[in-house]
């Protein structure tokens, strides 16, 4: 019997706690004014890293207010254009049968669409026949170009030449390349790669600062360690390394952070991989990626039997976010972020917002966290209000008195 009330205390103290946990998480509230606004019309607010941070890299907390306190809507704003991107595919197979042929196998891990491949080619004045075929697995093969034949493989002043090879539209995962090597010499194939178009920001990346970083060496484990962390989290887009020696260097990287799951009730610490990039030697050693939203990160440089990259500097980068919105002159404008906000639903996000005509840009300044007295200010929901907070501890309170006093006059009862 006692087992069974303490087991039924323990309910209602665990539903108090809920209670009182769920109020107690009150959002978190950030406030700023845009820069005056000289002409009616759309405007371009530019999103700086500290507003990114404090929304959680999340447009859907930004409120922008006018001075009668009505939302404005607003769409983020993307000035884009179309380039062409090299994009560098693994060779993930060689293999040479003397006097025979040479075949060299490009993995194209997504399955993109493709109708041609540049391969970068030491110089070489031979003619060669070749054969090109795709497959999904790697084993079963399907033919694409039989029995062509390319040449003018030299270039005076350079080492190798990028010579393009076509076939039909595919997407298979891997393709395929056959030499004949009967009447010369095998190729070096020292490259594959193609050009994507994409979209690019025309706006560059910035970096962001106030950030501390740390290298550590384990030679035990053959890896260079990078330990970065800011105040807060940031969005991060991209990191750039300034490795000063060695001359010659390919080394493989990734960009891990560390999480905590619960396994049977225990709760363990892992790292997950974000990113996985290769430092060269040959290269400018800069990486885009998808957003990353974390406060530390470690950069793990696999080192292998080589002596550790003398790193000068880390620069981490961040994609320019900007939103634009229809201001009217000399109206005071507010921006606010508050983390219970949803994704609002405004008419302004079905129309194309990349005019060709130069946008007037505002900015947000005097951006602040509210504090209690501030907070109490803003117009919030009821349930986020001390009185009710405290209304409901006390509630509660009397709640689980009511029931303990009575469960223990159950039991004295029983007894």
């Amino acid at each position: 019997m006692k087992m069974q009330i303490r087991f039924q205390m323990k309910r209602i103290i665990n539903c108090f706690l809920f209670l009182l946990l769920t109020n107690v998480s009150i959002s978190q509230q950030y406030s700023g004014v845009l820069t005056k606004v000289r002409n009616d019309g759309l405007h371009v607010i530019k999103i700086p890293a500290n507003v990114r941070s404090a929304s959680n890299g999340n447009l859907d907390h930004i409120r922008i207010l006018d001075s009668k306190k009505n939302e404005v809507p607003y769409a983020e704003y993307s000035a884009s254009s179309d380039v062409l991107n090299l994009k560098t595919f693994k060779i993930i197979e060689r293999n040479a049968i003397l006097n025979k042929q040479t075949y060299i196998v490009v993995e194209n891990p997504d399955a993109s669409k493709l109708d041609r491949l540049l391969l970068k080619i030491a110089n070489s004045s031979v003619t060669k026949q070749y054969n090109i075929s795709g497959s999904n697995d790697n084993k079963q093969w399907f033919g694409l170009v039989y029995n062509q034949q390319v040449d003018g493989l030299y270039e005076d002043g350079q080492t190798s030449i990028d010579k393009e090879f076509l076939f039909p539209l595919n997407n298979y995962k891997y393709i395929r390349f056959e030499f004949n090597d009967k009447n010369s010499s095998p190729l070096n194939v020292l490259l594959a790669s193609y050009f994507e178009m994409t979209k690019t920001e025309i706006a560059p990346s910035v970096s962001l600062t106030d950030f501390d970083f740390s290298v550590e060496n384990d030679s035990k484990e053959k890896v260079t360690r990078i330990r970065i962390k800011f105040d807060s989290p940031q969005v991060i887009n991209g990191i750039r390394f300034n490795i000063k020696k060695p001359n010659m260097f390919l080394r493989e990287a990734r960009i891990l952070v560390a999480k905590t799951q619960t396994v049977k009730r225990q709760k363990e610490e892992y790292q997950e991989t974000l990113s996985v990039f290769q430092l060269n030697s040959g290269g400018n050693n800069h990486f885009e990626f998808s957003d990353i939203f974390e406060k530390e990160l470690i950069v793990e440089i696999d080192n292998q039997d080589n002596p550790a990259l003398d790193i000068k500097s880390v620069e981490l980068l961040q994609r320019p976010l900007s939103i634009v919105a229809d201001l009217k002159k000399n109206e005071a404008y507010r921006v606010v972020i508050d983390s219970n906000y949803s994704k609002p639903n405004y008419d302004i996000v079905n129309f194309d917002l990349n005019p060709e005509k130069q946008l007037a840009p505002v900015e947000i300044e005097s951006f602040e966290k509210l504090n209690s007295s501030k907070s109490s200010e803003k117009e919030g929901r009821f349930w986020q209000s001390a009185w009710f907070l405290w209304g409901s501890i006390i509630v509660g309170g009397m709640l689980i008195a009511y029931f303990a006093f009575g469960l223990l006059k159950d039991l004295e009862k029983k007894n």
